[in-house]
């Protein structure tokens, strides 16, 4: 009998040691929440839709936060995913905060960069009591520079056409004159042809 519990105690002290494995293992696993959220975009314009998804993990409820400088207040969401804009240029931060089954918290942010439309407009000088109509406007498939038809002038010394283009800076490089204006102009087309040649179209408006 003593023998046979002599061979028994390797595999008794084998069990043993698997039991406290298996023990300190569910000790050591933590399943405290852990925030996360994603953005469609970080860079976007005033205005313009950003979605704001949910990757967060161990949570039983969520909530976001962030200022909303229209209303002046801080907005609180606790939906799963949310949609947000923003009114006015800069930086805006979004945040989230979860919530575990036992009371934990974490949370965590985004950062949404808004950008001022204007400043991706240029604008073009205009002479003082002059008019300046675009009439049509395109990229050149040769030169990759931007072109436009413009109307310009004014009621008392009357209107002309004039084929224009632009550097990657939006400078005028070239103004090409057209003819005068004869009658009320609705719109200007033009048409590259396969040897680098122009023609520009206008359409007049006939009043009968």
């Amino acid at each position: 009998m003593i023998i046979a519990m002599k061979n028994l105690l390797p595999l008794l002290l084998l069990i043993v040691s698997f039991f406290n494995l298996i023990s300190c293992s569910d000790e050591s696993e933590d399943n405290s929440p852990s925030a996360c959220i994603n953005a469609s975009k970080n860079n976007v314009e005033v205005g313009e839709k950003v979605k704001i998804t949910n990757c967060s993990k161990n949570f039983k409820s969520i909530e976001y936060s962030y200022f909303d400088s229209q209303q002046q207040k801080l907005v609180t969401v606790t939906t799963p995913d949310i949609e947000v804009s923003f009114p006015k240029p800069g930086d805006h931060l979004v945040g989230v905060k979860v919530f575990g089954e036992n009371g934990e918290t974490n949370s965590s942010s985004i950062t949404i960069t808004v950008n001022d439309f204007e400043e991706n407009l240029f604008f073009i000088n205009i002479p003082n009591d002059f008019e300046s109509i675009p009439l049509g406007a395109g990229i050149d498939a040769i030169t990759g520079r931007l072109y436009y038809i413009d109307l310009l002038g004014s009621n008392s010394s009357g209107r002309a056409y004039y084929y224009k283009e632009l550097d990657n800076d939006f400078k005028q490089i070239s103004q090409v004159f057209l003819r005068d204006e004869t009658e009320n102009t609705g719109s200007a087309t033009r048409f590259l042809l396969t040897n680098g040649d122009k023609i520009i179209n206008t359409v007049n408006t006939l009043l009968i």
